[in-house]
């Protein structure tokens, strides 16, 4: 005969060879004398199941596996993309900012600045680059093409006692052939020759 002790607070067994009188003497112990039941021994055979259920393989909102799926969040396998198409897209969404997404529902990228039109550029091309976001503008209804230039001038040209380094910038983007070297004063000289600062 084995007895069986089980504590009656936590549950703990301890099977003994002889009886314990030291755990006899305590209440909270419970002692069982019926013979052991013979436990299994060996091995025991695995499920032919998946521990944690069976993969979701739906291809909304799983995969195969889905852990690792690349088609996982896909609903149609056709539209599955590569890590760099999907860095492409990210970086595309990230400069796109505000501006919304393309009819395909791709982002669509977009620089900061639309491209400037010329000093006899139309006023209708002056008026669609003075009211984009990134110009904003601060012109009147019908304002004429001189009004809208002086605007961007207003805006735009360096102060006249910026340093030579931004007035050689602000050359180099408007198409005005100047050298650093030849100073502040020369250099906006030369942009107010061009029509791009006013004197």
């Amino acid at each position: 005969m084995s007895p069986k002790y089980t504590s009656l607070e936590d549950g703990q067994v301890i099977v003994t060879d002889e009886p314990r009188p030291d755990l006899d003497a305590l209440a909270r112990w419970e002692r069982d004398d019926s013979p052991a039941s013979a436990e299994p021994t060996g091995i025991v055979p695995s499920s032919p199941g998946p521990v944690a259920g069976e993969v979701n393989t739906n291809p909304e909102t799983g995969g195969q596996p889905p852990l690792t799926s690349t088609t996982a969040g896909f609903s149609d396998p056709a539209s599955i993309i590569s890590a760099e198409e999907a860095q492409r897209r990210a970086t595309a969404a990230a400069a796109e900012g505000a501006n919304g997404a393309g009819d395909d529902g791709s982002a669509q990228a977009s620089s900061d600045e639309p491209e400037r039109p010329a000093l006899n550029g139309s006023t209708e091309d002056w008026t669609a680059f003075a009211k984009h976001p990134s110009i904003a503008l601060d012109i009147e209804d019908g304002a004429g093409r001189d009004a809208i230039v002086a605007a961007y001038i207003e805006k735009f040209a360096p102060s006249g006692n910026a340093s030579g380094a931004d007035w050689k910038a602000y050359a180099d983007k408007h198409g005005v052939s100047v050298d650093e070297k030849d100073g502040r004063d020369k250099i906006r000289a030369a942009v107010v020759e061009a029509g791009w600062a006013k004197a």
